[in-house]
């Protein structure tokens, strides 16, 4: 397993944990869609989800386009309120 940093810091965080079999795992997409994709040499089929930690833009910039995309995305943060009585 192989983790890949795309971005970490203020201006956008993303990581990409990659499996011995290519299946890729993407972690707080906070940069724009564009550099996600162009780090995965523009091939999106590897990737088999996305986490994201919070809501804050420097970690969720890229969460819409990746639901658009069909691919699965685990938002704790929107789940925890929903369970809240």
């Amino acid at each position: 397993m192989k983790l890949k940093c795309l971005g970490s810091g203020s201006s956008g965080n993303c990581y990409l944990l990659i499996a011995s079999n290519g299946e890729t795992l993407i972690i707080d997409p906070g940069i724009p869609i564009k550099e996600i994709k162009k780090a995965l040499n523009w091939n999106i089929s590897c990737v088999v989800g996305a986490v994201c930690t919070h809501h804050h833009t420097d970690h969720a910039k890229s969460v819409k386009d990746l639901e658009q995309m069909g691919i699965p995305v685990l938002k704790p943060y929107e789940s925890s309120k929903k369970d809240k009585r």
